[in-house]
């Protein structure tokens, strides 16, 4: 149950923390004295409604200038069944001789405890429900007559609100407008909707979700009417206006419906995306025109102030709510509460899990009730919630424990009780068979793992000790084999935990991929599970904790299998991306290796044929070193880093392979500087995939063969190198062997260096003269196929053809043969210059390509041949 709520009247559940801002029609604060005309009481409470919302909040997207010129005028920064027993402000506003209406949602019970039965001589829409069934008509509504077919729901409230007002303009009236808006179904008109979403992109920010947007544009217009309905009828003068809302935003989903950033979390948490709302009073007589009144209150208070409204006195309080009446007058005002309570000792489909809440100043403490821990913010410092303080300061956490527990006991609050026999409801499969184990659905068991909500986490984190764990229970209608995904982050130096996924009779370990930060997450794809039809608990426990945390673990996804199951992580991630970037230097801009890709994959995986697209870039960098005098003293090597932004935004990859370390030492002997700068370069591109959820596969670099250069390569031991240090190849091995060391972290690497080594090493004992590169650098047409082969040989295990020596077997195999391998080399370097030029870079001398949509429809014609 909720916590006791004052006795005239109890808003529903959601608790608010608030800012307050007063700027009123009239300045000072008056006495409302038995000569004063009785005061007139509109309430509008929405529903939903985040803090970070309207315009005057700063909302970039959401277009209210009602609410806004409201809030200017106004103050600003609050059962499912109401007890007959409770006295309620409508039946004491009909005891002081008001007359009294209810228009929109009640959600507080059916028949005999609506609206009707609680003190409101009328009713408009009211009943049990806690969402329309439609926001068009026919609305779906017994207590509200439809109006034409089509007709807007929001509107129709702020249309009837505003009849209410100038039928009874000549005697005092209280009339409650309880908004269905924004709760979900998300619906609104088309063409607003469509308005907003061209203006989607232009705007920015996290706010974006256009239903949202034009719903709240229709509760702004809804409002309007009431406020010129006011004016209309002469009575603002005597009007007290609240607008409000009953808890934070909705941020869950996919496309959350809005954000309510900087504050963290949503409806049904306790942290202040969940709590904080807007609040906008306009009382013309009572408060200090313009004034803002930065005081923490809560939903009680309002109905403590509406009820001293209507007895006509600024100082009546009630049981659990004070009046704001002398704050608005006086912002300064002594305003006795030491502290703000919450009790909510059940669930919330959000993902909130019983908890108490106290506010003590800017201190807040909260208490969770299945494993007892506590969290300490300084709001202050912190509205965010980022910190938290708990294990820093454990007296001022047993101070306000204490503070709460009397809050507790002096309200009655109920407690949560362990149910012996609770089941956790399973996670039903999707209409396409999609089962999808998001972070907040997820059982924690442990004593710091928890899930951390949006709008700065919305995974599983704090995942510090290796005794944690977590678990889900699904079901499924049918037999299937399904691939398991998980997406995961994890921070630099905490890679490699090994974790261990458990579901039927199937464990599936895997190593945690290093992301570069926790919050960077990657699509991880473990293999396949067959499950028969019921119900199923997928479980997560780590084998091996490395850093600081295991990982931050967003959802889990099984996905109905499209086919057998792939031999690596590599080949599911091939397997499932629709588009490849290859960035490389001048060895992947020369192409072939590339092209023998895309043919071998056309023979391993002819139902999939993802788009490859080769960026490579002659002399490019991972590490941002150039050698002095590099190409005649005319442009020093590109850094990749420099043109990545714009690759990873214009082109929009699902997968990235990346082939550096040949140009990366600068032709040099081995050098710490040198080397780290290579390591950090390569840590920095995998965390900007990282960043945009785009997967990354490393490729070693080739071999350097100083054998073909015949005296052109200078000793150890020189201050510049001209020409190459004649040992770069072990150079080139080190930087191998970090990359293939760092599948340790959970990094998906290829090995090329070391078998093409072998390969030239073994072919080199009879025949000296062997060589993979013409300048010692640059890969022959053998050694672009042994560079595709060790990658395909990931894809395709045991395949004949890829034990081949040369690409020969691999092309006779191909569909359409010798005419199907020009055509693809045709369009791989059409794209390619295109490409380059799309995406833009600052390497002089490089072909300029056709313009990017002209390239792409003469590649989409060559394609249609090609499949042909």
């Amino acid at each position: 149950m909720n916590p006791p709520i004052p006795r005239p009247f109890r808003f529903r559940q959601g608790l608010s923390l608030l800012t307050l801002v007063a700027g009123l029609l009239l300045g000072g604060l008056v006495c409302l004295g038995a000569e004063t005309p009785p005061v007139n009481v509109v309430l509008m409470v929405a529903d939903d409604l985040g803090a970070m919302d309207l315009g005057v909040a700063g909302s970039r997207f959401h277009r209210t200038p009602n609410l806004d010129r409201l809030a200017r005028e106004g103050a600003t920064d609050w059962v499912k069944a109401l007890p007959l027993s409770e006295q309620t402000l409508a039946e004491r506003a009909k005891a002081a001789g008001r007359t009294t209406a209810h228009i929109g949602k009640w959600h507080l019970g059916g028949d005999g405890l609506g609206p009707r039965e609680q003190g409101f001589d009328v009713n408009l829409g009211g009943d049990h429900r806690g969402q329309p069934p439609s926001y068009f008509a026919p609305y779906g509504l017994p207590r509200l007559a439809d109006g034409p077919r089509g007709e807007y729901l929001t509107d129709r409230e702020g249309i009837e609100a505003a009849a209410f007002i100038r039928e009874h303009r000549d005697r005092p009236f209280f009339l409650n407008v309880a908004f269905h808006a924004v709760h979900t179904p998300l619906q609104a008109p088309a063409d607003r909707v469509e308005e907003f979403r061209r203006r989607a992109g232009g705007v920015g920010g996290l706010q974006t979700n256009a239903v949202y947007a034009a719903m709240l544009e229709r509760l702004d217009a809804a409002v309007g009417r009431v406020l010129e309905a006011i004016d209309a009828a002469g009575v603002a003068d005597r009007t007290l206006v609240i607008f409000t809302s009953d808890n934070g935003g909705l941020v869950l989903g996919k496309h959350p419906p809005t954000s309510n950033a900087p504050l963290r979390s949503g409806k049904g948490s306790p942290y202040e995306g969940g709590i904080r709302v807007p609040l906008i009073v306009r009382w013309p007589g009572v408060a200090v025109p313009q004034s803002r009144v930065d005081r923490p209150v809560i939903s009680m208070d309002v109905a403590a102030t509406v009820a001293g409204a209507i007895a006509g006195t600024p100082t009546a309080s009630l049981e659990d709510g004070l009046n704001l009446a002398p704050l608005l007058g006086n912002p300064a005002a002594r305003f006795d509460r030491e502290v703000i309570g919450w009790h909510y000792p059940h669930y919330h489909p959000g993902g909130a899990t019983p908890y108490s809440a106290i506010r003590a100043g800017d201190w807040k403490l909260i208490q969770y009730y299945e494993d007892g821990r506590h969290e300490l913010f300084d709001l202050a410092r912190d509205p965010g919630e980022r910190r938290d303080l708990a294990a820093e300061q454990p007296e001022r956490v047993m101070e306000l424990a204490r503070r709460l527990a009397d809050w507790q006991g002096r309200v009655g609050a109920q407690w949560p009780m362990a149910n012996p026999d609770h089941e956790p409801q399973a996670i039903a499969a999707a209409a396409d068979g999609t089962v999808e184990l998001h972070s907040r659905s997820a059982g924690v068991h442990g004593s710091v793992l928890r899930y951390e909500p949006m709008p700065f986490k919305d995974t599983l984190g704090w995942w510090a000790r290796a005794e944690d764990w977590a678990d889900w229970t699904f079901t499924i209608p049918s037999a299937g084999t399904y691939e398991v995904e998980l997406t995961q982050g994890c921070g630099r130096g905490s890679g490699g935990s090994v974790v261990e996924l458990r579901v039927a009779d199937r464990v599936l370990p895997w190593v945690v991929e290093e992301t570069g930060h926790f919050q960077n997450f990657v699509v991880r794809r473990l293999g396949q599970v067959s499950l028969p039809p019921g119900r199923h608990t997928l479980a997560v426990r780590p084998v091996k904790k490395i850093g600081g945390a295991v990982m931050d673990l967003r959802r889990i996804r099984l996905v109905p299998a499209r086919g057998p199951e792939l031999p690596t992580e590599i080949a599911r991630r091939i397997r499932s991306a629709s588009r490849i970037v290859v960035l490389g230097d001048s060895i992947t801009y020369a192409g072939e290796w590339v092209e023998l890709l895309e043919a071998g994959l056309r023979r391993l995986q002819p139902d999939h044929r993802p788009e490859i697209l080769n960026l490579g870039l002659p002399s490019e960098t991972a590490s941002g070193l150039s050698e002095e005098g590099h190409a005649g003293g005319t442009f020093p090597r590109p850094d990749v880093h420099e043109r990545l932004a714009r690759v990873l935004d214009r082109l929009q990859p699902d997968l990235i392979l990346a082939c550096y370390g040949m140009n990366d030492g600068i032709y040099f002997p081995l050098d710490e500087s040198r080397f780290s700068k290579f390591r950090d370069g390569v840590r920095r591109l995998r965390e900007a995939a990282a960043h945009g959820g785009i997967g990354l596969i490393h490729l070693t670099p080739p071999v350097f063969d100083a054998g073909v250069l015949k005296g052109r390569t200078l000793p150890a031991g020189l201050s510049a190198y001209p020409q190459p240090f004649e040992g770069y190849d072990a150079v080139l091995t080190a930087y191998s062997q970090w990359l293939v060391s760092q599948r340790t972290n959970g990094w998906s690497v290829v090995d090329v260096h070391g078998p093409m080594r072998a390969f030239l090493d073994e072919r080199r004992v009879g025949n000296p003269g062997f060589a993979l590169s013409g300048d010692g650098v640059h890969a022959n047409s053998q050694g672009h196929w042994l560079m595709a082969r060790q990658l395909l040989a990931e894809v395709g295990e045991g395949q004949d053809w890829l034990r081949s020596p040369t690409a020969d077997a691999c092309l006779e195999g191909l569909p359409g043969g010798p005419k199907a391998w020009s055509v693809m080399q045709r369009r791989h370097r059409l794209l390619r210059d295109s490409a380059l030029g799309f995406v833009g870079h600052r390497r002089p001398g490089m072909a300029t390509g056709k313009p990017w949509e002209q390239a792409l429809a003469e590649a989409r014609e060559l394609g249609g041949g090609l499949d042909r």
